[in-house]
Formats: structure tokens, sequence, C-alpha cells
């Protein structure tokens, strides 16, 4: 049977030693696992223009707080998987998107995902370098630059695996760097990001390119082989 590959870091201290979360980003963790692996598995989720927008957000925070108020367990510490991690995303979005998947990855449940491309690991680079407008210049602060450019320089979910330890990790892709051609990333990762050399199996080493807004850069032939998928504003759905 082959291995369920989840995403995500492990949960906070305070969630793990009983009694839930009590500061903001543990309580943001928590809320957005329930979303992803309660509600929406109890709930339809939207997949159109139209009902993402509508989407009452506030229903499934009071739904949670119900659910937190009687003590029930919300699974934390084990991650999301794809499916929950994309359904996850396109709510907190708002709009469709398309999940673009590494055809050289293990399977993973995509069932509940409505648009879907598989590519091959340099296709799938190549899609994702295409759909920035500008580059960016390693010489200046990189967070001065994507704020400049906005809307030119967007941000998109994509889940990293080593293909070694089963766990993977979300980063958010801001951009390409103009000289090296490496793709400039966010990670949430407190310590150093997960794609450094000491923290993976896949030979990554990702450089530090701004340390006050956690950014970090991975050249393309690395990105092909820890990338699994990438989730993108799908076209044309109304």
């Amino acid at each position: 049977m082959t291995e369920l590959i989840r995403f995500g870091g492990p949960a906070p201290p305070a969630a793990v030693a009983g009694g839930g979360p009590t500061d903001l980003s543990g309580l943001m963790q928590e809320f957005l696992h329930y979303l992803a692996k309660i509600w929406l598995l109890e709930h339809e989720s939207p997949h159109d223009a139209a009902g993402l927008a509508r989407f009452d957000l506030d229903r499934v925070i009071a739904d949670y707080r119900e659910h937190r108020a009687r003590n029930r367990e919300i699974p934390l510490g084990d991650g999301l998987d794809v499916e929950e991690s994309f359904l996850l995303t396109q709510i907190v979005a708002g709009r469709p998107l398309r999940c673009l998947l590494n055809s050289a990855m293990p399977e993973a449940p995509t069932a509940r995902i409505q648009r879907i491309t598989s590519l091959d690991p340099a296709a799938l680079v190549q899609d994702v370098r295409g759909r920035w407008k500008i580059e960016l210049d390693a010489r200046t602060p990189m967070s001065g630059q994507l704020a400049r450019w906005g809307t030119l320089a967007p941000a998109f979910t994509a889940l990293v695996y080593d293909r070694v330890k089963g766990f993977g990790h979300c980063v958010l892709l801001r951009g390409v760097e103009r000289a090296s051609g490496s793709f400039v990333y966010w990670d949430p990762w407190p310590l150093r990001s997960l794609l450094c050399a000491e923290n993976n199996e896949a030979g990554a080493d990702a450089r530090l390119v701004d340390q006050d807004q956690f950014l970090w850069a991975l050249e393309p032939a690395s990105m092909e082989h820890v990338l699994f998928a990438v989730f993108v504003p799908a076209a044309g759905v109304t």
C-alpha cells in the first residue's frame, strides 16, 4: 500500500501538550486544519467562481468554535494531503484554482479536485516559470521588489517533498531571480528552510535571500526534484 504523503509542519507545542493552542498562529493553524480535515469532509466545497466568492467563512468559524467548545478532537500534527491542501487553499483564496501535479511523484488522493493537470517535472517548472511577468534582481531587497511589482509577481501555493521521508511541506513561490534563474519562495518554517541541505534528503540546498521576510532561493533543477504540486488560478472558470 502506497504511503499517504502529507504536507505541513507539526502542531504547535501548546496543542501537542493538550488543552489546545492559545497563541494567534496556533489558533489559526488549528482552525485551518478543522476546515480542511473536518468541515470540508462534512460539507460540499464550492468549485465555481460564484460559489467561492459567496462562501461564508463566518459560518465555518462558528462551527469551529462549537466543535472546540465540546472538546472534540482536531487532528493536528500529521499535515494535509494534496486534496485537502488544494481545497483549503481554494476556499481561502476565494477563487477557482487549478492543481498542477508533478507526474514523477508518488500517487496522491485527488478525487475532489475538479481541475488538475499532470506534468512531467521539467514541464511543471517551465509552466510555473512562465506565470511571472517580471524577474527579481538578487542585488536589491526581495521584499521591496515584490511589493513594487504587485500583481505582476503573484504568489503560488506549492507543495514540496524530498521523496524520502514521507512528509512534505508547504511554501509560497514568489518569483524567479533574473541572473541565476532560481525560484524565490517564502517558507514559514521558523528555523532554516526545509529545503536547506541539512533538512532534506533530496539534495536541495536552498540559500537565504531575505532573512526578514523568510525568502529563499532554489535552482530549477532542484525544484524539479522536490516540487510535488502547485496551485495556480484557473482560467475561464465562472
